[in-house]
């Protein structure tokens, strides 16, 4: 006998997040950003209720490369105008983690650096919720600086 689910879709309502000159995700409304210290590159760290997300700028961000990460999914992928490589896997702790890296800003006149979202879902979110983050990944047309736009 065929079994039916029924899924309940809860709207969120989401915010655009400029992680980078040039680069801004969609989070949920209650994103705010966090303190926090890079070792050897630039790392801005948000939070909202079931997202932890870290963007590492620099020479040192993670490439994403396959390989680097037991069951990882690596696939090269397009969001919008932007060649990115994506990666999807779940974390020692259990947590759903999903990924984008891209080599370049894509901001005109703006130093090329090396960018790297990881984007966390709590216990018990499903690894679609912060692969849609990464996926929704865009170049506005104007965007100044790393910010959080409730701050």
């Amino acid at each position: 006998m065929p079994r039916v689910w029924v899924v309940e879709v809860v709207p969120v309502e989401f915010k655009w997040l400029a992680v980078q000159p040039g680069l801004e995700i969609p989070v949920p409304s209650d994103t705010h950003r966090v303190q926090s210290q890079g070792i050897d590159s630039t790392v801005y760290t948000f939070e909202s209720g079931n997202l932890e997300i870290t963007v590492d700028v620099g020479p040192f961000a993670d490439r994403l490369q396959p390989g680097n990460r037991a069951g990882a999914c690596v696939a090269a992928e397009k969001t919008g105008d932007l060649a990115v490589r994506i990666a999807t896997f779940v974390a020692p702790d259990g947590t759903s983690v999903a990924a984008a890296h891209l080599e370049t800003a894509p901001t005109a006149g703006l130093t090329a650096v090396p960018v790297t979202i990881l984007v966390r879902g709590r216990a018990g979110t499903a690894v679609d919720v912060p692969l849609r983050v990464v996926r929704g990944l865009r170049a506005p047309p104007t965007t100044t600086a790393p910010q959080d736009e409730t701050s």
